[in-house]
């Protein structure tokens, strides 16, 4: 008996972990459109508890690191009950004084100054400062960033911010899964496998360019997607599952 607890404590450990602060890589943007109504997707890879909070901005960062933090500035909170991984999160942010929509969650303020000649957004767990302050250096964030997207005119990331439009890369961002940037288009969304994958290889697939759709004609190009993600399991997770389970049955004979 004391076995069989010990075994069942160990299975919902690897299946129910503790919960954790948000690390760069557990969400990913996955929809945009710039041509209105401004609107952003996107996707969590972990639990997420309620009113667990996710900030955004389109503000750029300069090449030392700091922010040129003067844009929109919006936050997102997590519903009651949380977020199961692959949920997807849609939310529209028309100029004001329209209301801002979500799928799941609440919003405040609002991410309505998207540019279609080419922007940036980026999403981290603490609010992103919002003093107007346009020289380099800029303002520091001490959050953790999460994720990053730009559409600043030219496929691959500015040296620098250096008017609304353009933007660094943030070292804290700079590796496979963590960013995606695309030329001058004004909406965009990814349309690859929505299922089947891991963890491992949604990432990947979602921070790939020719996994997308993009378009410079809004109504055309229609809404963003909430379709949620099936995520598999990795091999060392289910093997681990596995081998407990076949232990579990030999003690019992």
């Amino acid at each position: 008996m004391k076995f069989t607890s010990v075994f069942f404590l160990t299975i919902f450990s690897i299946s129910s972990p503790l919960h954790a602060a948000l690390a760069a890589g557990d969400m990913s943007i996955i929809g945009f459109r710039t041509d209105a109504t401004d609107a952003i997707a996107f996707v969590v890879w972990t639990t997420v508890v309620a009113g667990e909070k996710i900030h955004f901005t389109d503000a750029g960062f300069f090449a030392d690191g700091t922010l040129r933090d003067s844009e929109d500035v919006m936050t997102w909170t997590a519903p009651l009950g949380g977020l199961a991984i692959g949920t997807v999160v849609v939310i529209s942010s028309p100029d004001s004084p329209g209301t801002v929509t979500v799928n799941l969650g609440t919003v405040t303020d609002r991410l309505n100054g998207l540019a279609a000649g080419g922007d940036q957004i980026f999403a981290g767990t603490t609010a992103f400062p919002d003093t107007g302050d346009t020289t380099a250096p800029g303002s520091s964030y001490t959050g953790t960033l999460l994720f990053g997207l730009d559409t600043s005119g030219a496929v691959g990331w500015d040296a620098a911010a250096v008017n609304t439009f353009t933007s660094a890369l943030p070292s804290a961002l700079n590796s496979l899964g963590l960013n995606i940037s695309f030329g001058d288009v004004d909406n965009g969304q990814y349309i690859g496998s929505r299922a089947g994958l891991t963890l491992a290889q949604f990432k990947t697939a979602v921070t790939t360019p020719s996994n997308w759709i993009t378009s410079d004609d809004g109504p055309t190009f229609g809404a963003l997607s909430a379709t949620p993600f099936g995520v598999i399991p990795e091999p060392s997770t289910t093997l681990v599952g596995s081998l407990g389970l076949l232990a579990l049955l030999r003690r019992r004979r």
